[in-house]
């Protein structure tokens, strides 16, 4: 099996795949979750900790 996650601005996605004979690749998993990373980006030029906590919570729920 075979993954990759794609961190957003405002979304974490999970993808998981495995091969089948002949080389297609089949989706065992494709997840979407909101953890608004970017969110106060722009007035503060920073990530808030509450942002990366949320983005961190995501990994884990993925990770489990």
């Amino acid at each position: 099996m075979k993954g990759v996650i794609d961190i957003g601005s405002n979304s974490v996605l999970l993808l998981l795949g495995e091969r089948a004979e002949g080389g297609a690749l089949t989706i065992v998993e494709d997840l979407a979750r909101v953890a608004r990373l970017s969110q106060g980006v722009a007035a503060s030029g920073r990530l808030h900790p509450e942002a990366i906590e949320r983005t961190l919570a995501v990994l884990r729920e993925y990770k489990a």
